[in-house]
């Protein structure tokens, strides 16, 4: 069932037993967003090539785990194609690309941590 071009949460595709058992190894296997830097566990599987689009539906090499605020982002991105090339990567607000963060006082950039006790 598709809804304005989109795949409905009624697909019958996401109840099978084949997906949710995929679906259940892929987030133990991969417990955290897949964005750099997030450290957020993930609880949405997506599939990098989308199923409406070619994409093997039950290959977990076509799987990325996301946190519900990077899902939306990107499927907002889908949503907008117009808007893809001017955001740029999936990123942690204060990280880099590589989910380094940009603060040079950060403890990750060598700086001390004074902890309270």
């Amino acid at each position: 069932m598709r809804h304005s071009g989109r795949l409905a949460m009624t697909d019958a595709f996401l109840h099978s037993t084949a997906w949710r058992t995929l679906r259940a190894a892929f987030l133990r296997a991969n417990p955290r967003c897949c964005v750099p830097g997030c450290p957020t566990p993930a609880d949405t599987v997506d599939h990098i090539r989308s199923r409406r689009r070619g994409g093997a539906p039950l290959d977990p090499n076509n799987l990325q785990g996301f946190c519900a605020t990077h899902h939306n982002a990107k499927t907002a991105r889908l949503d907008h194609p117009d808007r893809r090339a001017s955001i740029g990567p999936l990123r942690v607000s204060g990280c880099d690309a590589a989910g380094r963060p940009l603060a040079p006082d950060h403890p990750w950039n060598g700086a001390t941590w004074v902890g309270r006790t």
